[in-house]
């Protein structure tokens, strides 16, 4: 007969094996996790990347915009030909209203808005798809023509510097400050220059809801 000592080691090992199991299996599911958002990052930098290459037909986006007035680089007297193709944007996806470009930090993205469902592109792409990366957005709140005193853009704060964690980067770096002070946003019938004067970290509060920009 085992003695109860035995018993005790045996009940032990059993223990240990059970919880070395259990740790197995957590970080397994631990690193599938991790894996499948960092695909879902890298695909969303990529597709978004495959976009840009079909949507934009001038390829000097990125160049300095240099020192311009605000608001608006359109010509009353002159037809306005987008460097965005919006025909073929608009047609891969109708809830697009506009393409965003931040001068040197490689941002140029579609900004999309969906009726009825502010939060359809938290986690959801421009293919429509589930992604942890989500979309650019703005809500109901704002006009789609971009008219309003003040238009909040969302976007993930993603880790590592990427998405709109870049501004963590970008605007907390007085050199890197003064390269990407000037935002493009264009329009199917006009282009316009924003120049950033100040980013301040705020918290999750709603700013359309609590502040009366008008």
């Amino acid at each position: 007969m085992k003695t109860s000592d035995q018993k005790t080691k045996k009940s032990t090992r059993i223990y240990l094996l059970l919880s070395a199991a259990v740790l197995f299996i957590a970080a397994g599911i631990f690193m599938y996790e991790y894996a499948a958002k960092e695909y879902q990052i890298q695909k969303a930098a990529q597709d978004n990347l495959d976009l840009q290459d079909e949507i934009v037909n001038d390829s000097d986006l990125f160049d300095d915009v240099g020192d311009l007035s605000l608001i608006s680089d359109s010509h009353a007297k002159e037809q306005y030909i987008s460097p965005i193709d919006f025909e073929t944007l608009r047609s891969k996806n109708s809830d697009s209203v506009a393409w965003m470009v931040i001068q040197n930090a490689e941002m140029s993205f579609p900004v999309m808005c969906h009726e009825g469902d502010n939060t359809y592109y938290l986690n959801r792409n421009f293919d429509n798809e589930w992604s942890v990366y989500g979309a650019a957005y703005i809500e109901d709140y704002n006009s789609v023509d971009f008219s309003d005193t003040a238009v909040v853009v969302y976007g993930h704060n993603i880790r590592g510097g990427k998405w709109f964690g870049k501004f963590q980067v970008i605007y907390t770096d007085k050199e890197q400050f003064e390269q990407s002070r000037y935002i493009k946003l264009y329009l199917p019938d006009e282009e316009r220059t924003y120049r950033v004067f100040a980013a301040v970290p705020h918290n999750n509060e709603h700013l359309l809801e609590s502040y009366d920009f008008d």
